[in-house]
């Protein structure tokens, strides 16, 4: 009786086993940004928005306006304009660490880039290095820019 039971028990140990190596591994999530338009495009799978991956500027915030309206940069579709700051901010808030950007933006520049929220006669710019909005500034200023859609 004893050996039977040892047979099953170890039966039952290898089957486990053998089940286990069998299972596939569990899926890695997908990343939150996905990479389109051969390279110059980073969808967000969660908000939905695109990205311009190329940062552009330092213009002043009308230069970086249009050029965002007008598509200076050729990306595709349209409906390409500045990002609100809290668009700007929650693509920051992706990375709780340095560097702030996700790496679609690797080599992005530090500093500050202008959003399409005014604040009375200046608009607020956000902050690469501090991670967030920071104080307006007279449009006048040259920042950098990234455009969305």
């Amino acid at each position: 009786m004893m050996r039977w039971l040892a047979g099953l028990l170890l039966l039952l140990s290898l089957t486990a086993v053998v089940g286990a190596a069998r299972r596939p591994a569990a899926a890695k999530p997908p990343q939150r940004l996905a990479i389109q338009a051969a390279g110059a495009v980073a969808f967000d799978r969660i908000s939905g928005r695109h990205w311009q991956r190329a940062v552009q500027g330092p213009a002043t915030w009308a230069q970086a306006n249009n050029a965002c309206q007008k598509n200076a940069a050729g990306l595709p579709g349209t409906g390409w304009r500045l990002p609100n700051v809290r668009e700007l901010d929650d693509l920051l808030a992706m990375r709780p660490h340095q560097p702030m950007l996700d790496d679609a933006f690797a080599g992005s520049p530090t500093g500050m880039y202008w959003t399409a929220t005014p604040i009375g006669s200046v608009m607020w710019q956000v902050s690469v290095e501090l991670a967030g909005p920071q104080a307006a500034a007279n449009v006048q200023s040259l920042f950098y820019y990234r455009c969305a859609q």
